[in-house]
């Protein structure tokens, strides 16, 4: 707690298992960065006391140093930090973290976590809603003045792997992820972006590992736990899934996100819309669920009228979710009228196809766009041009090259050969996404979208072999 220009610290260290009370400590101190960082440095000492442990040398040495001794600078950072940190990572958050970071960094150049955290920020704004290159390009000069002033710190090389990892760069941002871990083994976010890179390399069961270890050894972080419930969940471990989200939505009750993550992966995997559409009308007006809340709850919407009256509330020209969804609202709207008006239908698809084609022009070779375009072609029965379409997608982004995002294209690819009646191909495709770990759309096989192929038996058998023991909602 800070008032005027004193600062009081209460610490109590609680045994979790037990709740027993080990140690507690009250600091009041002047405010300045030096007795910030001393009494940083003198909790960790009585923490490390008190469980009768022993500080490794270079944990030690991170713990005497003091980043900068401009309070104003540090002042900034912290704000960055508290942005960043917050659960969700909504752009408003990252905006905000970004300038805190930025002028931490002007007003103490060589200060180095102000520049790992500008970074680390521009790399989530261009992972999830802007995919302009000059954030990579900044969060690379950041990272370079950061080595500059100090090549042992730990979070510029975590930026540094998170920059690589972006561009699949994946041999270089093991390099610079193994180099922070030699310097800050234990530190939990590292583990984060190792499961990551894990998933990237096919490695399930270590990036599984990577995630638990992660969660355990910063039970706090809200992100962390969420990142395990999710794997959990994409491992069909649901027992363990819900245990973590219950722990985690006890600590974090307004954590909205969380609850809609897992009403998103109940409805891919069973059909029940209830959970997400109930997370989302809890969310405040200021929350959106990465900018795509309208739209999530347009897709997870299942009666045609209630998904026409979800759609109006759809503003966004461009629905744009990084590296993960690129669609024209145009696209929405052909789909959620095609059974109902198809001549609107039809019309606005050749509007998508127009705005898509003109947007390639200033981002050539995105997957995303591509298979945009594609599912415009398709539903128009536009067979060749959509064909081409998939072509691309699979050649820029295959599977065995990103089993995530390469596994949601596949996805997408399938839709397209289902809309053009192609049952074997459609097959093929669902029969690759299925065997990649992940919360499997099996559901989706029971809508409109399959209904040319539904009855082939491969489709049938898929069915049968990857559908929830409960068998698909369908209330």
């Amino acid at each position: 707690m800070r008032a005027g220009g004193q600062i009081r610290v209460n610490v109590q260290l609680i045994d979790t298992q037990t709740d027993a009370h080990l140690w507690a400590e009250t600091y009041d101190r002047e405010f300045t960065v030096e007795n910030v960082f001393a009494i940083q440095s003198d909790l960790a000492q009585q923490v490390v006391q008190a469980l009768q442990a022993e500080l490794a040398p270079a944990d030690q040495a991170r713990l005497d140093e003091m980043p900068t001794d401009n309070l104003a600078a540090y002042t900034f950072w912290r704000r960055g930090e508290d942005a960043l940190n917050r659960p969700g990572w909504e752009p408003d958050d990252l905006e905000t973290a970004r300038t805190m970071y930025a002028q931490a960094a002007e007003l103490d150049p060589d200060f180095v976590m102000a520049h790992a955290g500008l970074a680390s920020t521009l790399c989530y704004l261009y992972l999830y809603y802007d995919r302009d290159p000059g954030h990579l390009a900044e969060a690379w000069e950041a990272t370079e003045r950061g080595l500059q002033i100090n090549p042992e710190s730990a979070e510029i090389h975590s930026a540094r792997a998170f920059f690589h990892y972006l561009l699949y760069q994946n041999d270089e941002a093991m390099e610079s992820l193994a180099r922070a871990e030699e310097i800050a083994p234990g530190w939990a976010a590292l583990l984060s972006l190792k499961a990551e890179l894990q998933t990237r390399n096919w490695d399930w069961a270590g990036s599984l590992a990577s995630r638990e270890r992660a969660a355990l050894l910063d039970p706090r972080n809200p992100e962390l736990q969420l990142g395990l419930a999710s794997a959990y969940a994409e491992h069909d471990r649901w027992d363990d899934s819900d245990a973590v989200m219950a722990r985690l939505l006890d600590a974090y009750p307004d954590f909205h996100e969380a609850t809609f993550t897992m009403g998103w992966l109940e409805w891919r995997y069973s059909g029940d819309h209830r959970p997400g559409l109930e997370a989302l009308a809890k969310l405040p007006p200021e929350s959106n669920v990465y900018g795509l809340r309208d739209f999530f709850e347009w897709l997870i919407t299942p009666e045609p009228e209630d998904k026409i009256e979800a759609f109006e509330k759809i503003q966004d020209p461009i629905l744009d979710f990084g590296g993960f969804w690129w669609a024209p609202r145009e696209l929405i709207e052909g789909w959620t009228y095609q059974h109902i008006d198809s001549a609107r239908a039809d019309r606005a698809f050749e509007r998508s196809i127009e705005i898509s084609l003109s947007a390639l022009e200033l981002q050539p070779g995105d997957p995303r766009i591509h298979a945009s375009l594609g599912r415009a072609y398709s539903l128009l029965g536009r067979r060749e041009e959509a064909l081409e379409q998939v072509g691309l997608v699979r050649e820029i982004l295959p599977i065995t090259k990103d089993p995530v995002f390469g596994r949601d294209l596949l996805e997408t690819a399938a839709y397209i050969y289902a809309a053009l009646g192609m049952a074997e191909e459609t097959a093929d495709a669902l029969e690759t996404v299925f065997s990649v770990p992940g919360v499997r759309a099996v559901p989706s096989l029971f809508t409109r979208d399959f209904e040319k192929v539904f009855d082939h038996p491969r489709i049938q058998a898929l069915i049968e072999r990857y559908g929830p023991e409960g068998g698909i909602y369908r209330g």
